[in-house]
């Protein structure tokens, strides 16, 4: 079996007040409404986050009136717990977050379940799960070839600057209410993200060294600051120097957090290609609260392993590679190639010929069972190898672990 693992990426879980209309009418603007509750439900997640932190993390909140971002801060490292706010045009307040960063840490948890019982119970609220992000991490280079064929369904490529190699593959619109699907270079994104979040450790760690300096009450030594940056550990930076001078620790900071930084890029696995379908309301089940076992697998078994280098017809073989390199948009092909292109990928295998007068592709099991009587041109056959492992691996895994990420779900709406 293909080397894999399926997690969710993202959940968003809508609160909808629009059957309090006694409360909404209670305003003179609707806008005021918004704003009143948006604030009540901050105030009561803040404080929940408050008693049940441990005390050495902080919570920073970034945003505005209608819309929070909330961050725990420990040792100088930000990670991003959660978003809410309020849905434009809508009755609904969204909650959404990475259940990766919560399950298995009880107390953040508790915090997720305090607040989903203060949603629905005192606030009376109806709660109702409306995206979830079903991440595939494919960590064989076999992924390189992985494209998702399905009609009606544009494709759209990102490009490395520095390779000219795709690194982000979107299918859909992210706009489109029945969700998208995003194919990616994972190892590429987390490298990204690792050199923000040292760049910006760096510079809370400089700033936090400047307050220190400045109220501390005496003469400052390197084991007084060994002692109170201590988390640090930059008793292993070989430089030497006064860790009381700015710059010297400046330094040190810097050596040691790229050590870290190097660390962690090698922890990185060898190859990690992402496939992540977005599966919004109308592809979940019970109540939108519980992945649906036939949108996942309508989803996957759009998964094709093609070999382009390997179509038949070399017109339709350069076209396809064209469009798969970003060299051609696949919006000002013929309206024929057009259809042998989208076809072929998604049947592997096709006829082209004449009924009536009029040109038509088809896939070849469904062209074979065409009486010859209606066939009155020239046939053509065009193949394409489709290796099916990775789609097939991909149902397996999923299945493998459905009860698992159900689970997970189940711990946002109850």
């Amino acid at each position: 079996m293909i080397d894999m693992s399926v997690n969710i990426d993202r959940i968003a879980v809508l609160y909808d007040y629009g059957k309090l209309v006694d409360d909404i009418n209670s305003f003179e603007d609707e806008t005021d409404y918004k704003i009143a509750l948006v604030t009540t439900v901050l105030e009561q997640l803040m404080y929940l986050i408050k008693i049940l932190k441990p005390n050495a993390i902080e919570v920073e909140r970034v945003g505005n009136q209608f819309n929070s971002e909330i961050y725990l801060i420990e040792n100088d490292e930000r990670v991003p717990l959660m978003n809410i706010g309020a849905v434009p045009y809508q009755y609904s307040l969204r909650f959404d977050t990475n259940p990766k960063r919560i399950t298995g840490v009880p107390w953040i948890e508790d915090i997720i379940h305090e607040f989903s019982d203060f949603m629905m119970s005192d606030m009376e609220l109806t709660a109702r799960i409306s995206q979830v992000d079903l991440a595939f991490d494919v960590f064989d280079k076999v992924a390189e070839n992985a494209t998702y064929v399905k009609s009606g369904v544009r494709q759209t490529a990102l490009f490395s600057d520095r390779t000219g190699r795709k690194q982000s593959v979107y299918y859909g619109q992210r706009a489109s209410s029945g969700g998208y699907v995003r194919a990616y270079d994972k190892n590429a994104e987390r490298i990204q993200e690792f050199n923000r979040m040292y760049n910006r450790k760096l510079k809370r760690i400089l700033y936090r060294y400047e307050t220190y300096t400045k109220n501390f009450i005496g003469t400052l030594t390197s084991d007084d600051v060994l002692n109170d940056f201590s988390y640090l550990e930059l008793d292993i930076c070989p430089y030497g120097g006064d860790l009381s001078i700015y710059s010297d620790f400046a330094d040190a900071v810097k050596y040691v957090l790229d050590l870290k930084k190097s660390q962690d890029k090698s922890d990185l696995p060898e190859y990690d290609r992402r496939i992540e379908f977005v599966m919004r309301a109308d592809r979940l089940d019970n109540g939108h609260n519980s992945l649906n076992d036939e949108a996942v697998m309508t989803e996957l078994n759009c998964i094709h392993l093609n070999n382009l280098e390997s179509i038949s017809d070399p017109i339709l073989r350069s076209v396809t590679v064209a469009v798969d390199n970003g060299i051609v948009d696949p919006t000002t092909l013929p309206t024929t190639i057009a259809k042998q292109r989208r076809q072929i990928l998604k049947h592997g295998k096709i006829a082209q010929f004449r009924h009536n007068g009029n040109l038509k592709v088809m896939a070849y099991d469904k062209f074979i069972s065409i009486p010859q009587n209606q066939i009155d041109g020239a046939i053509k056959i065009i193949t394409m190898s489709d290796d099916k492992r990775l789609r097939d691996d991909m149902i397996s895994c999923y299945y493998e672990n459905k009860v698992r990420l159900n689970n997970e779900l189940s711990k946002f709406v109850f």
